[in-house]
């Protein structure tokens, strides 16, 4: 990529711009998302802290006044200082170092740029991101980036801490960020991660409505994308990919992803083979990927995790209508294209993991099966292996995984595929547990006797007759 000194800058436009939509290489699943997500907020008082949803639109009707032009200014700060509530700042084709300390927000605005707006870091430097939006002790709603590059000049040899294309940190007291909208974003070559958004969690002090729509974050020097304690998160037609860490890492957020793409991430080896992954969830509720696709999660490329979802103590998860692939299958055991785990315990994951496609994966999905801690109550559907073993690693053999395996087709001992139904634990006779009133309609097989038998609350009956 050329560096800002080489490139030239667009003639400013006069008036306001044509938005027209930018050509980006993004991953395009769908065009549309008309599904409502289910999600937990993790934030008290939710309700009467956060204004009812006709009151958070997209901003009001715009006087003439209200749409600045940043050529009028003598640098973006002074532009963005300029602006009132609710007003659009308009930033020309071409490339502007921010501040030293980031070009930073502290007001319900939108800022919109165009094809070839670059916005570049003060300096590839500890603490010098390109965008800081900063909530200090208020509720700040309406926050909206359009149409913009926010990047270094070129990728940093090593990581920077503090270094974000995006970063919004909401740990003042009485902080909260609400409706905050990224519309063809591109963040990339950052030496820390590409998009930051971090709230205490505590407090109320969160995120609450975040969309991504048409982003692309990459060749980052840590994660695409990091989310902690963000709330009815929207990801849209978005692309994370070639980030020395993870794709997106959240933790105590609920997300909804729809027909998003994951490749060549994860490719520093300081990563933990087990706890990352292109996407990684931990301790978050009611997430959904749908459509989505993750590509190149198991090659050198990447030298010590080789997971394409992890999702870590985190309940209520749907996966479905997924592709994960890789050009050619990697013989290294500790590759998985979805992992599920409570942790180092067992614990109720409530999973459900829809229909996907495997192309050139060893192990397509591990259900975590530890003898004594499994993850309890999900739900496999039929899965297609198009391509390579395609293994799965299920915990059918403990008694409280609560798993139901609906129907597919696994390989008997010569290899030839075998019509499957639902699938219950297999224990031997002397595993049976007993489990009181509460287990009563639990139904298991039983290895010795070869019998299917249901719990009626005080003792197992046989389902079948001798």
């Amino acid at each position: 990529m050329p560096s800002a000194e080489s490139r030239s800058v667009a003639p400013w436009s006069r008036g306001r711009p044509a938005l027209s939509r930018p050509t980006l290489p993004l991953r395009r699943a769908r065009t549309a998302l008309r599904a409502a997500a289910v999600a937990v907020p993790l934030c008290v008082a939710l309700a009467s802290s956060f204004p009812a949803a006709e009151s958070r639109a997209q901003g009001p009707a715009s006087p003439a006044d209200s749409w600045l032009n940043a050529r009028a200014y003598p640098d973006l700060q002074a532009a963005v200082n300029a602006c009132g509530t609710g007003h659009t700042l308009f930033i020309p084709a071409g490339d502007y170092h921010v501040p030293s300390g980031g070009l930073v927000l502290t007001k319900p605005i939108a800022i919109r740029g165009e094809p070839g707006t670059r916005l570049l870091a003060h300096a590839a430097a500890p603490n010098e991101p390109v965008i800081r939006i900063d909530p200090g002790s208020t509720l700040i709603m309406n926050i909206q980036l359009h149409d913009l590059k926010l990047m270094n000049a070129s990728r940093p040899d090593r990581p920077i801490p503090g270094n974000y294309g995006l970063v919004c940190e909401v740990v003042g007291t009485g902080a909260k960020v609400g409706d905050l909208l990224l519309d063809r974003v591109l963040v990339g070559y950052m030496g820390d991660d590409g998009i930051h958004l971090v709230g205490a969690g505590t407090g109320d002090r969160c995120f609450v409505y975040v969309t991504l729509r048409n982003v692309k974050s990459f060749q980052s020097r840590k994660d695409g994308l990091v989310l902690d304690a963000a709330n009815l998160v929207s990801i849209y037609d978005s692309n994370f990919s070639d980030n020395d860490g993870c794709g997106i890492r959240a933790h105590g957020s609920s997300l909804q992803l729809l027909g998003c793409s994951f490749q060549n991430n994860c490719r520093s080896a300081a990563l933990d083979e087990r706890w990352a992954g292109q996407a990684y969830l931990k301790s978050c509720l009611f997430n959904r990927f749908d459509a989505c696709v993750w590509e190149q999660f198991a090659t050198p490329g990447q030298p010590s995790n080789k997971r394409a979802l992890t999702i870590e103590n985190s309940v209520g998860c749907t996966v479905g209508n997924c592709w994960f692939l890789n050009p050619v299958e990697d013989p290294d055991p500790r590759q998985r294209a979805i992992y599920v785990t409570y942790g180092d315990q067992p614990g109720v994951m409530a999973c459900t993991l829809l229909p996907n496609r495997f192309d050139n994966v060893r192990t397509a999905i591990e259900v975590d099966a530890t003898p004594g801690h499994p993850a309890q109550d999900c739900v496999v559907f039929p899965q297609m292996v198009a391509k390579g073993t395609g293994a799965m690693i299920l915990p059918d053999g403990e008694a409280n995984s609560g798993l139901v395996r609906l129907g597919g087709r696994t390989r008997d001992a010569a290899g030839e595929p075998v019509t499957r139904g639902v699938s219950v634990p297999a224990l031997p006779s002397a595993s049976l547990p007993t489990l009181g009133s509460s287990g009563a309609g639990t139904v298991v097989f039983d290895l010795t006797r070869q019998k299917l038998l249901v719990w009626d609350g005080s003792a197992w009956q046989v389902v079948q007759s001798e």
